[in-house]
């Protein structure tokens, strides 16, 4: 097992599966176990020593696993009398070891096809040779953008409250609707996704007030905003303001 990957691939994951902090906590300790265990597919592993990993008390460690194992991260099985549990970690990345030599094979996992990966599915060499398949035209999700994946998990999670969770394609389609909105600007798009969510809406719309929202943001550069919206939205600022004045509009109007 990469442990490395294991780990880029969990934190992808968690983008779009927002587990607890003891549910975190647990899996990176369940992580360590595995590697000083030379990453046998099973290893036991004392819940005192749990405790020890993570700080967390001992019905905070079994609310944990327990909720590992229904999003099929771990699975575990306890033992008669004072032994301790038997674990094992379900991995994002797989390998396996050929009569040639070892190889790397990476595939999804097939809890991941349930739960939901964003980037972390990788074609096996086996699949890349053949070439008389079909081609798989589903689309994956690109990966988020570092600056507003906070926002953007919390997007993800308000569409699962209202029943209406995301597919790879809604988060691409997502992902392309906020770069035309605001095209590089993460300020920008961290205050869309507020107001999307804030709103309870399914999509993202451009700002109500962007010439208040860059402020209270402190963005250095307000929003653009035409002469006429301004005037007509009551946004008129002197200090920012680039048109006509109120007045010559007016004149303008009569003429």
């Amino acid at each position: 097992m990469d442990y490395m990957r294991e780990i880029n691939a969990f934190y992808d994951w968690l983008i779009i599966n927002p587990v607890t902090n003891s549910a975190r906590n647990l899996w990176h300790a369940l992580m360590h176990t595995a590697n000083r265990a030379k990453w046998l597919d099973e290893f036991t592993v004392a819940i005192s020593t749990l405790e020890a990993k993570t700080g967390m008390s001992r019905s905070a460690v079994y609310r944990a696993r327990n909720e590992l194992s229904q999003y099929g991260r771990i699975s575990f099985r306890n033992r008669d009398g004072k032994q301790s549990s038997v674990y094992a970690i379900i991995p994002f990345v797989c390998h396996t070891d050929t009569h040639n030599g070892t190889q790397t094979e990476r595939k999804r996992n097939a809890s991941d096809t349930q739960t939901g990966i964003i980037n972390t599915s990788y074609p096996t060499d086996t699949q890349k040779k053949k070439t008389n398949t079909k081609t798989n035209t589903r689309a994956q999700a690109p990966p988020v953008p570092p600056e507003i994946v906070e926002e953007f998990s919390g997007f993800v999670e308000m569409r699962k409250k209202i029943q209406a969770p995301l597919t790879d394609r809604a988060i691409a389609l997502a992902l392309g609707s906020l770069e035309k909105l605001a095209p590089g600007d993460f300020s920008m798009q961290k205050q869309i996704i507020d107001q999307t969510v804030i709103s309870g809406w399914k999509g993202f719309y451009p700002l109500k007030n962007p010439f208040a929202s860059s402020q209270a943001y402190g963005s250095q550069k307000p929003a653009k905003i035409m002469p006429e919206q301004q005037y007509s939205q009551r946004h008129y600022d002197p200090a920012v303001y680039d048109g006509p004045t109120p007045e010559e509009l007016e004149e303008a109007r009569k003429l």
